[in-house]
C-alpha cells in the first residue's frame, strides 16, 4: 500500500516536474524569440530612418 503510494507520488512529481521544465522552456524560448524579433525590426528601422534622416539633411 505505502509502496504504491510512494510510487504515484514520485510519479506525480516527475509529470508536475517534466510539465514545468517544459513550459519554462517554451516560454523562454518564445521571450528569446521576441526579443529577437523585435531587435531586428528596431535595426532594420533605425536604420531606414538613419538613411531617410540623411537624405533629408542632403540637398
Amino acid at each position: 500500500m505505502t509502496m504504491n503510494m510512494t510510487a504515484r507520488r514520485r510519479k506525480h512529481l516527475t509529470s508536475v516536474c517534466r510539465f514545468w521544465c517544459i513550459h519554462t522552456a517554451h516560454w523562454i524560448l518564445a521571450a528569446v524569440f521576441i526579443f529577437m524579433t523585435f531587435g531586428l525590426l528596431y535595426v532594420l528601422f533605425a536604420q531606414d530612418s538613419a538613411l531617410v534622416f540623411q537624405d533629408l539633411g542632403s540637398p
